[in-house]
């Protein structure tokens, strides 16, 4: 029987060259043979379930390999080759055309966005140039980085900020073994232009400072700091930005935006004279915000209870309760709710009767219709 290697790039290896059969033969002593066959339409790009025939039929041996008896070929036994194998997924052999509807079902389905930098979870390095070295943190129960003193900085690999981009940082610190006086500073590298924001709590905005390159400036404290804040492309909008996230608020947190590069990479750094010290990053992120959501023109779901979320403030053209049949249309902020007696509004604080479910008030209009 054929090379199962030639399947992947042979449509006819099945073909193989052999004296009792057109598809030639092999001798299996085990009782199990595994063979990777071509699938049909392979190669025109849509690979699909493909039906094979086997027979099969005893052989005798001596021990020189002269056969002293051989039966009859059993009848023909159907078999189908799947493309189901890790292989076949990693040379896309498996696509939409293989999978049938309603084929796919998951208990929980999460998006994930991609960090953009090592986050050290993985227990290496790769990709910061540092001479730290992953150490297991017994406080955050996972590997961080670790930066000695005496060189005390690292930096990320480089990665995009594309113009309109806005992208989530989060990172968390700790110094080991330092003075008081010692501090951390964590930014982006140098060399490049800043501008920096400050989130003004009062006013609920962000506001321009003096240009920086960093998140946060001088942070010292032997207790673990976590921190999120963002990096924002040149032509991205500031006040698109939700306000920073902070475990304590001893220092300040800005946001930067690039000026005229797009790519960029996280820096941090020790300030510390004391033999022993070091900087110990924990779990840095980078996530463009946006990523991981899902987009869809139509979304169905017998409840809305399928949905598990603070549904906020919902814009909506009408909604619809099925067993009363009440369609509510709503142009602009409208809150309703029943009640035993009477149906409410919170739009105008007018209270509907069912005499008065008829009327239309705006610029909150509710339409009501109980039957």
């Amino acid at each position: 029987m054929a090379s199962t290697e030639e399947a992947y790039t042979n449509a006819g290896s099945w073909k193989a060259s052999g004296p009792d059969a057109l598809g030639g033969y092999v001798y299996e002593k085990s009782g199990e043979l595994t063979q990777i066959l071509p699938l049909a339409g392979q190669e025109v790009g849509i690979p699909a379930d493909a039906p094979y025939e086997y027979r099969a039929r005893a052989v005798t041996l001596k021990e020189s390999g002269e056969v002293l008896y051989r039966s009859n070929w059993c009848n023909p036994r159907a078999v189908l080759a799947k493309g189901a194998g890790i292989r076949d997924v990693v040379e896309n052999a498996i696509g939409t055309a293989q999978i049938l509807p309603n084929a796919v079902t998951v208990e929980n389905l999460n998006v994930l966005a991609k960090n953009a930098v090592n986050n050290f979870v993985g227990g290496t390095k790769e990709g910061w140039e540092t001479s730290g070295e992953i150490v297991e943190d017994a406080g955050e129960g996972l590997p961080v980085l670790e930066i000695p003193a005496d060189d005390g900085q690292a930096a990320s690999n480089e990665f995009d900020v594309l113009p309109e981009s806005i992208c989530e940082v989060k990172f968390g610190f700790r110094i080991v073994g330092g003075e008081s006086d010692d501090g951390v500073i964590v930014g982006l590298i140098p060399g490049q232009t800043y501008r920096a924001f400050a989130y003004d709590a009062e006013a609920k905005g962000w506001k321009e400072k003096e240009p920086s390159r960093f998140f946060i400036e001088w942070h010292n404290g032997a207790e673990a700091a976590k921190y999120t804040t963002y990096i924002l492309g040149r032509l991205a909008n500031i006040d698109d930005c939700p306000p920073p996230r902070y475990s304590t608020p001893a220092v300040p947190v800005y946001a930067l935006k690039l000026v005229a590069h797009r790519a960029t990479a996280l820096y941090a750094a020790l300030g510390s004279t004391e033999e022993g010290a070091a900087l110990r990053l924990i779990c840095p992120q980078v996530y463009r915000r946006g990523d991981g959501r899902v987009v869809a023109e139509n979304i169905y779901a017998r409840t809305l209870s399928a949905i598990s979320a603070n549904l906020g403030v919902v814009s909506a053209g009408s909604t619809r309760r099925s067993r009363r049949r009440i369609p509510l249309a709503l142009t602009r902020f409208l809150t309703c709710r029943t009640t035993s007696s009477a149906w409410e509004t919170t739009g105008k604080r007018k209270t509907l009767t069912a005499a008065q479910s008829t009327r239309r008030e705006t610029p909150n209009t509710c339409i009501l219709s109980p039957e």
